[in-house]
C-alpha cells in the first residue's frame, strides 16, 4: 500500500485557515513524489514472495511481520495478487488494512480498500494541481485586466502576494512545478504516465466476483464506479498539468494525448446518444488537454508561449501521424483539435512574416502540404461543426453534473480562448471567416425553405406591401439592416439552431459564446479576458448590423448571447443600457423593446381578426381565445423562435436585475413603448397573447415573462386578478357566464387537447411555475381565506396534471419529472396556505381550499399519492442514481424526487390535525395519517429512508428529516436501526445514516440538517422508549 488514503487527508487540509504547518506539508509532499511519477506502478506477482505467503510468515513496511493462517489469509492474497497483479505483500497489507480500519478482512473488503486508494490518489493529484491552477486562474485574471507584469518565478504581483500571504500555497506549487517539469524518455513523466493510467483498461476486464468491492460501510459497490471516479479524477488532472505545464510539452507526450482523445472519441460515438456522464466529462477534459497543448496560451494566466518551441513541436516527426488524423476531423472533438492547430499555425506564420522569427529548422510553412494549411484546417473544422461541439459540451448536462464551479470555469475560459482567437484570425482577414459563416448561413436558410411546406415569415396580404418599419400583424421579421432582403422575403422553416446543421454556421459561432457566457458572465464583465474584449466587441456589433441578422436562427443566436450575458444584477443592466442605447438608432431597430411589443399587439389583432372571422363564419358564438386549432401560417416556426428568445431576455432581466432598479426600468420600458400599449399596463399584451392560439412555446414563453415580473409583491395580486381572468379551468359556457367580452383560454383544453396531441408539455410546465412565483410573492399573507381563489388552478393541477403524469405520451421524458417536480412544488405552496383554514366543515369540504385539497387528495391515496410514493419516490435512490449516470432525465428525477421528499415533510405536519377533524365528521369518509400510508406495501417505508444514502446534500437532509418525523410515530422504526438488528433493510438505512453524519462531520454547513435530523429521530426514540 503506498498510502494515498493519507495524502488525501492531508490534501483536503490545504485551504486557507488550516494550522499544516509549510515545512510539515514540504515534507510530506515529497515523500509521495516518486509515487506520483509512477503512479500505480506495481512490479506485479512474485515468485519470492509468494513462497513467504505460503509459509505463513511475512515482513510488510506498513505493519512490520505478520502470521498468516492458510485459510483464509494465505488463499485470498494469493487470488488478489493474480487477478490484481499486484505483489504478494501489498495484498497481504489489503487484507490487513480492511480488517483492522474497516473490520472486514475479507477478499471483497480488500478489494474496495485497494479501489479506494486507487481514488484517493487520482483525487489528491487532481487537487493539488487544481489548489495552484484555480489561484492562479482567479488572482492572474485580475492581474491580466491591470496588465501586470510576471516576475522572476513566472507569477504576476498578485499571485507572489497571495503565495506570501499562505504559504502551503507556495509549497504546493512549487512541490507541482517539480512534478511537471521532470521528463524521461522524450515524454513529460507525469502527463504521460496519467495519459497511461487512463488508457489502461485491466480492471474492469476482471470477471466475477471482482465486480464489486465493499466499501468502508460494508456496503457493496460497482467496481465501475470507482474506475469510473478514478479516472474522471485523472483526466481533470491531465487538464490541469497540461494547462499549468511551465514549458512547451515534448512531441511524444502531445501525440499520447492526442491518440487518447481519439480512442475516447470513439467511444463516444460509440455509445451515442446513451452516452454516460461520465464518458462525455472525461473526454471534455482530454479534448481541452488537447487544445493546450496545441495553442500558444494555455489560459492559466501565465506568458504565451514561445512561438518558435511551438512550431518546432508542431514540426516534431513523433507527432505527424495523429496530426495527420485531426485534419481528416472524423468527428466533432478532432474537428476542435484542427481548428487550434489551423490558429496556432496562423498565428505563429503571421508572427514569422512580422520579423518575430523561428528556431532553425527554415520557415514554418516549408513542406506544408494544402490539406493542412490554416484555411483548409478551418474549412474542415467548420464541416465537422467544431463549434456545434464545444457549446454542445458546454451546454451538456454531463458538464452541469460538474461538481466544481471552478473546473467549469476554467473549461469555458478555454474555450473563451479558442473563439477569441478564431476572431482576432478574422478581423486581421478583413472578416473573411465570418462571411463564410454567414454564407453557410444562407445555405442552411434555402434548405429549409425548399424543404418547408411553403408560405412566408408575413401573412399573405395588403399588409405585406407597407413600407419597412410599419407595424403589421406577423412582422416580428423586424426592420432590416441595411442591403437586407426585405421584410416580406420567403424564409419559412424551422430555425436552424433547432437542426443538426451540416456544418458550423454563423449560428454556431454566436451559441458558442451563448454557451460560454452562460457558464462564465465575467469574462465579458470582469475584465477576466481583457484581451478578448476588442475582439468579441468587435465581432457582435458587426453582426448586430450585418443583413445576416434576417435569418431567424441567427437573430435568436444572438438574443441567447445576451440572455447569457444577462445573468446577475451587473448582465441585467448591461442589456437594459444596450437596448436604450439601440432606441436611438434606427439600425438596431430591431433589438429595442418597442419592436417586441409592436411585434406581440400585431399578433394578438391578427388572431383576434381571424378567430373572429373563423367564428361568424361557423354561425357560433363564443368568446374569444378559445379556438384550441393551431395554424403556423398565423406564426411560423422561424417567429416563434424569435418571440420566444425574445421574451426569455425579457424574463430573464427581470428576475435578474436590482428590484429597485427594474422598478425603474420597466416604468422606462412602459413609457418608452406607449404608443403601442395605448396606456395599457407592460403586462397587458403578454396576457392578451396568451389566450390566443399561439404555438404552446410560446405561450410558455409568455408565462416566463409574466412569473418574472411576478417577483414584485405588489404586482403579484394585479397578475393574479388578471390571470384568474384570462386562464380558466372550466367548459366554454361557463366562462360564457363568467368572463364575457374578455380574451381567455382553457386550461383543460391545452392540456388534454393540443399540447396532448403534440406530446410537448411545456406551456403546462411553465403555466404552474407562474401560479407557484405568485404564491411564493404573495404568500399567506396576500391569499386571504386560505387561497381558495386559487382552487381551479390546485384542482387542475390534481386531476388533470398528476393524475396523467404517466399515462401520458412525452416527445422529451424529462418534461415528466419537470412536471412532478413543479406540481409537488405546487402543493408545498398550497399547504403552507393551512396556516389561515378554518376548521374542516361538511361546506368546506364541498369547496375545499387548496391546501385541504392537496391533503385530502394525499391521504386518500388518489391521483397525488400514486404519483409522489408510487411512480417518483417508491423506485428507490438506486434506480435515481443509475438515472444521473446517462441521459438528460436524472437532473430533473432528482429535483422531482428532492420536491417529494419536501412535500411528504410538510404533509406530516398537518395530517394527524386533519385526520382527528375528518373523523369527527363522518366514520364512513375517515383519512388515515400519512405515516399509516407509509406503511402499506410492505417495503415503502423502508425505500424511502434509504434516501439517506443518496450521494446529494439536500435529499439526505430530507430523508433524515423524515426519518426524524416518523421516528415519534412508529416506535418500531427506532428499534430497526439498533445495531443488533440483522434486517437487511434497516442495515442499509443504518449505514446511510453513519455516511450523513460523516458529512456533517467533515462539512458543518452542509450537514447542519443531517445532524440536526439524527438528533431528531434519537430523541423521538427515547421518547416512545
Amino acid at each position: 500500500m503506498e498510502g494515498y488514503q493519507e495524502l488525501w487527508q492531508l490534501v483536503q487540509q490545504v485551504i486557507p485557515g488550516t494550522e499544516v504547518e509549510p515545512a510539515t506539508l514540504q515534507l510530506q509532499l515529497e515523500s509521495y513524489r516518486s509515487k506520483l511519477l509512477n503512479l500505480f506502478a506495481n512490479k506485479g506477482p512474485d515468485q519470492a514472495l509468494r513462497q513467504q505467503v505460503k509459509r505463513g510468515k511475512v515482513q510488510t513496511p506498513r505493519y512490520g511481520e505478520l502470521q498468516l493462517d492458510y485459510d483464509p489469509d494465505q488463499i485470498q492474497a494469493i487470488e488478489l495478487s493474480d487477478k490484481l497483479k499486484l505483489d504478494e505483500i501489498t495484498c497481504v497489507e489489503l487484507l490487513t488494512y480492511a480488517q483492522e480500519v474497516w473490520g472486514s478482512g475479507f477478499r471483497e473488503s480488500a478489494f474496495g480498500v485497494y479501489l479506494t486508494e486507487r481514488l484517493d490518489a487520482a483525487r489528491s493529484l487532481s487537487r493539488l494541481l487544481a489548489l495552484q491552477l484555480f489561484h492562479q486562474l482567479e488572482i492572474g485574471g485580475m492581474d491580466e485586466a491591470e496588465g501586470a507584469q510576471m516576475d522572476g518565478d513566472g507569477n504576476t504581483p498578485s499571485l507572489a502576494a497571495l503565495i506570501e500571504a499562505q504559504p502551503q500555497l507556495g509549497v504546493v506549487v512549487k512541490f507541482n512545478e517539480s512534478l511537471l517539469r521532470e521528463e524521461h524518455n522524450g515524454r513529460n513523466m507525469l502527463i504521460s504516465r496519467i495519459v497511461e493510467v487512463i488508457k489502461d483498461h485491466s480492471l474492469d476486464a476482471l470477471a466475477p466476483p471482482f465486480d464489486r468491492a465493499v466499501d468502508q460501510y460494508s456496503t457493496q459497490a460497482a467496481r465501475t464506479w470507482y474506475t469510473n471516479q478514478e479516472r474522471t479524477e485523472l483526466c481533470r488532472a491531465l487538464l490541469y498539468a497540461v494547462v499549468l505545464s511551465p514549458k512547451v510539452l515534448t512531441a511524444a507526450t502531445v501525440a499520447d494525448i492526442l491518440g487518447l482523445l481519439e480512442s475516447k472519441a470513439a467511444k463516444v460515438k460509440q455509445a451515442g446518444a446513451h452516452a454516460p456522464h461520465v464518458l462525455l466529462q472525461q473526454t471534455t477534459c482530454i479534448l481541452l488537454s488537447a487544445v493546450a497543448a496545441l495553442s500558444l496560451d494555455t489560459s492559466a494566466g501565465g506568458p504565451v508561449r514561445p512561438h518558435a518551441d511551438v512550431a518546432n513541436l508542431l514540426r516534431a516527426s513523433q507527432l505527424q501521424e495523429q496530426l495527420n488524423k485531426v485534419a481528416k476531423a472524423e468527428d466533432g472533438f478532432s474537428a476542435v483539435a484542427a481548428l487550434t492547430w489551423a490558429l496556432t499555425k496562423d498565428s505563429i506564420t503571421t508572427s514569422s512574416r512580422s520579423g518575430g522569427g523561428l528556431a532553425a529548422g527554415g520557415s514554418f510553412a516549408d513542406g506544408q502540404s494544402p490539406a493542412t494549411s490554416p484555411s483548409a484546417l478551418l474549412e474542415t473544422a467548420g464541416k465537422a461543426r467544431a463549434l456545434g461541439t464545444l457549446s454542445g459540451l458546454l451546454a451538456s448536462t454531463a458538464f452541469q453534473l460538474e461538481p466544481e464551479q471552478e473546473h467549469k470555469y476554467l473549461c469555458a475560459r478555454m474555450v473563451y480562448k479558442l473563439l477569441t482567437s478564431m476572431l482576432q484570425f478574422d478581423t486581421v482577414n478583413r472578416r473573411e471567416l465570418t462571411e463564410s459563416l454567414v454564407k453557410a448561413s444562407k445555405h442552411h436558410m434555402a434548405q429549409q425553405v425548399s424543404s418547408s411546406r411553403g408560405g412566408s415569415y408575413l401573412p399573405t396580404t395588403a399588409a405585406t406591401l407597407a413600407p419597412p418599419g410599419t407595424p403589421t400583424a406577423g412582422q416580428l421579421a423586424l426592420p432590416a439592416p441595411p442591403g437586407a432582403a426585405t421584410p416580406g422575403t420567403p424564409m419559412t422553416g424551422l430555425p436552424g439552431h433547432q437542426q443538426q446543421a451540416v456544418q458550423d454556421d454563423l449560428s454556431s459561432l454566436l451559441e458558442a459564446l451563448a454557451a460560454v457566457f452562460k457558464v462564465r458572465p465575467g469574462l465579458w464583465f470582469d475584465g477576466e479576458a481583457p484581451e478578448a474584449y476588442a475582439y468579441v466587441s468587435s465581432f457582435m456589433s458587426y453582426v448586430a448590423v450585418h443583413p445576416a441578422m434576417q435569418y431567424p436562427d441567427v437573430r435568436v443566436s444572438f438574443l441567447s448571447v445576451m440572455t447569457s450575458l444577462a445573468a446577475g444584477p451587473r448582465g441585467s443592466h448591461f442589456i437594459l443600457l444596450q437596448f436604450r442605447q439601440n432606441a436611438t438608432k434606427p439600425e438596431l431597430e430591431h433589438f429595442t423593446w418597442r419592436k417586441l411589443f409592436q411585434s406581440v399587439v400585431a399578433y394578438c389583432r391578427r388572431y383576434e381578426e381571424l378567430e373572429r372571422d373563423a367564428l361568424i363564419a361557423a354561425g357560433q358564438i363564443v368568446p374569444t381565445g378559445l379556438l384550441a386549432a393551431r395554424d403556423d401560417a398565423l406564426m411560423p416556426p422561424g417567429d416563434a423562435a424569435l418571440l420566444v428568445a425574445y421574451l426569455d431576455l425579457f424574463s430573464t432581466i427581470v428576475d435578474n436585475g436590482a428590484e429597485a432598479d427594474m422598478r425603474t426600468e420597466l416604468q422606462s420600458i412602459e413609457r418608452e413603448v406607449s404608443s403601442v400599449l395605448l396606456g395599457l399596463p407592460i403586462y397587458e399584451p403578454l396576457f392578451q397573447l396568451m389566450c390566443h392560439g399561439v404555438p404552446s412555446v410560446v405561450k410558455a414563453a409568455v408565462h416566463r415573462s409574466i412569473a418574472a415580473l411576478g417577483r414584485f409583491k405588489d404586482a403579484a395580486g394585479r397578475l393574479l386578478d388578471r390571470l384568474l381572468a384570462a386562464a380558466v379551468v372550466s367548459t366554454p359556457q361557463s366562462v360564457i357566464d363568467g368572463y364575457a367580452g374578455l380574451p381567455r383560454f382553457d386550461l383543460v383544453a391545452q392540456i388534454n387537447e393540443v399540447e396532448a396531441r403534440a406530446e410537448d408539455y411545456s406551456e403546462t410546465l411553465a403555466f404552474i411555475g407562474l401560479v407557484n412565483r405568485l404564491m411564493e410573492s404573495l404568500g399567506p399573507q396576500g391569499l386571504p381565506m386560505a387561497g381558495i381563489v386559487l382552487a381551479p388552478y390546485t384542482n387542475l393541477v390534481l386531476q388533470f396534471v398528476v393524475a396523467h403524469l404517466w399515462q401520458r405520451g412525452y416527445r422529451d421524458p424529462t418534461q415528466k419529472w419537470q412536471l412532478a417536480a413543479v406540481c409537488f412544488k405546487h402543493c408545498q405552496l398550497a399547504l403552507t396556505l393551512l396556516n389561515s383554514c378554518p376548521p374542516i366543515t361538511p361546506d368546506l369540504l364541498q369547496r375545499q381550499p387548496p391546501g385541504l385539497a392537496v391533503l385530502l387528495n394525499l391521504m386518500g391515496g388518489k391521483h397525488l399519492e400514486k404519483a409522489l410514493l408510487h411512480h417518483v419516490l417508491q423506485p428507490g435512490q438506486e434506480e435515481l442514481a443509475a438515472a444521473m449516470e446517462s441521459g438528460t432525465e436524472g437532473p430533473a428525477r432528482q429535483a422531482a424526487c428532492l420536491e417529494g421528499l419536501r412535500l411528504l415533510n410538510l404533509v406530516l405536519e398537518y395530517d394527524q390535525a386533519a385526520a382527528e377533524q375528518l373523523s369527527v365528521l363522518s366514520v364512513q369518509n375517515r383519512f388515515a395519517p400519512l405515516h399509516q400510508l407509509l406503511l402499506v406495501p410492505q417495503r415503502r417505508l423502508s425505500v424511502l429512508l434509504q434516501y439517506v444514502l443518496y450521494p446529494d446534500t439536500e435529499v439526505q437532509n430530507q430523508a433524515v428529516k423524515l426519518m426524524g418525523l416518523l421516528s415519534t410515530r412508529l416506535p418500531n422504526l427506532v428499534a430497526l436501526l439498533q445495531p443488533d438488528s440483522e434486517d437487511a433493510e434497516a442495515i442499509l438505512v443504518r449505514q446511510g445514516c453513519a455516511q450523513s453524519l460523516e458529512l456533517a462531520l467533515l462539512d458543518p454547513s452542509a450537514g447542519l440538517g443531517v445532524s440536526s435530523g439524527v438528533a431528531a429521530m434519537a430523541a423521538g426514540g427515547d421518547n416512545d422508549a
